[in-house]
């Protein structure tokens, strides 16, 4: 009898044991899954090919074109540009300006043309600040 219960604890202790290993290996997979998923990538992917400003529509907008280089789609893709404040009025002193234009389902390695979603100051300079897809 004292055997029989020896036995069962074995096997309650081997099976606490089994599901802990299966719960942990579970939450690695389902954690690597997710920090994959979740980090932004874009940094290595999205690459700014040109910009430039144009009047189109009676405003100044920046316009160009980012590529896609990897072997995966972005949903959505913004591409933030920094502008230098004006050298005079009452904005000369400000820290600058941004303005950002949206791409939507980039594909793999496609060449995408975008415009700034606002009109910006015609004689603006601007710098890419950065480009972020999700």
């Amino acid at each position: 009898m004292a055997q029989n219960v020896a036995m069962k604890v074995i096997a309650a202790v081997l099976g606490l044991v089994t599901l802990l290993a299966i719960r942990s290996a579970l939450y690695n997979g389902v954690q690597t899954a997710m920090t994959s998923a979740t980090t932004n990538k874009s940094g290595q992917c999205l690459v700014l090919v040109g910009a430039t400003t144009s009047l189109q529509d009676g405003g100044t907008y920046i316009v160009g074109s980012i590529r896609n280089q990897c072997d995966r789609p972005f949903l959505d893709v913004t591409t933030v540009f920094k502008l230098d404040p004006p050298m005079q009025g009452p904005m000369a002193h400000s820290s600058g300006f941004y303005s950002q234009a949206y791409s939507r389902e980039v594909k793999p390695h496609e060449l995408r043309k975008f415009k700034s979603a606002m009109p910006v100051p015609a004689d603006t300079i601007f710098h890419l600040d950065s480009i972020r897809g999700f």
